[in-house]
C-alpha cells in the first residue's frame, strides 16, 4: 500500500501553493517531536490516573457495590484504552520526528473513534438510569 502521508512542510509553501497543501502542510520534524512528545506525556498522565481510578474502585468490595462507581468504571475505561494506546503512538511518531506511519494513524484513527463512541454510549446507559 503507498503510502499516503503527505511530505510537505509549512516552510515549503509559497504564494503559488494550492488550497490542499496550505490545509496538509506539517509541521518542521523538530516541531512534531516535540508536539508528540507533549502528547505523549499527557496520555501518560491521563492513562496512569484512570488505571488508579479503576484499581481504587475494583480493589474494595463495598466501593464497587455501588452503582454510581460502576458508571465511573463505564466510562473511565474507553477513557484509559485510549488514552494508553494514544501514548504509544504518539511516543513512536515522536521517536521518528514524524508520523510513525500510514497504519498507525489508522489504528489510532479507530481506537479513537471507539473510545469516543464507547463513552457515549456509556453516558446514555447512565443517563437513562437517572430517569
Amino acid at each position: 500500500m503507498p503510502n499516503r502521508l503527505h511530505n510537505l512542510y509549512v516552510s515549503d509553501l509559497t504564494a503559488n501553493s494550492t488550497r490542499w497543501d496550505i490545509a496538509t502542510a506539517s509541521a518542521s520534524n523538530e516541531t512534531q517531536h516535540i508536539q508528540f512528545s507533549i502528547l505523549a506525556a499527557v496520555n501518560a498522565v491521563v492513562s496512569l490516573s484512570c488505571a488508579l481510578l479503576i484499581i481504587s474502585i475494583l480493589r474494595k468490595p463495598n466501593v464497587r457495590n455501588k452503582a454510581f462507581n460502576c458508571y465511573l468504571l463505564l466510562i473511565t475505561f474507553p477513557d484509559f484504552i485510549s488514552s494508553f494506546m494514544c501514548l504509544f503512538t504518539c511516543a513512536l511518531s515522536a521517536a521518528a520526528y514524524s508520523f510513525y506511519n500510514e497504519s498507525m494513524c489508522t489504528w489510532q484513527s479507530w481506537y479513537l473513534t471507539w473510545g469516543f463512541t464507547s463513552n457515549c454510549w456509556g453516558n446514555a446507559v447512565i443517563g437513562m438510569q437517572k430517569c
